[in-house]
Parts: C-alpha cells; structure tokens; sequence
C-alpha cells in the first residue's frame, strides 16, 4: 500500500514556515503542501482545517464536497 502511494505521490520541500492553525500546529504541514505544490484544493475532515475554509486561494473542502466538484467537472 505505502508503495503505491508512493507512486501517486508528490513530495514537497516544505521550505515555508506558516502559523494558519495555532490550535493545532501539526495541520499546518498540509497547508504548507499545498502552498508549494500550488494545489486548488485541500481535501480533509478535520475541524481545524475545515474551519479556514481556504487558504490563500487554496479551498479546503471535506471529502464529500470534492467529489460533488469531481463530478461537477465536465
């Protein structure tokens, strides 16, 4: 399984250092992630992640909302 993910992974430097979730520092990682890698979307469930809503540009959506805009997609 790690390996397949592996496959389908990229790997980001995390060069930038940000303080958007200071009630739970560890969330920051995936928002430094997305920063570097220029993703549109942030897909998770957690609260505090969720509660940003966005993130310079980035949406933040649950999981359920992303595959609405998956198929949404034409």
């Amino acid at each position: 399984m790690l390996k397949t993910l592996k496959t389908y992974s990229i790997q980001t430097p995390a060069e930038i250092q940000i303080d958007a979730i200071p009630e739970d520092p560890q969330d920051n990682k995936f928002i430094i992630a997305a920063i570097e890698d220029k993703a549109d979307y942030i897909v998770s469930g957690d609260r505090h992640l969720k509660s940003l809503k966005s993130y310079q540009g980035i949406a933040i959506v649950s999981p359920s909302e992303f595959v609405q805009i998956l198929r949404s997609k034409p």
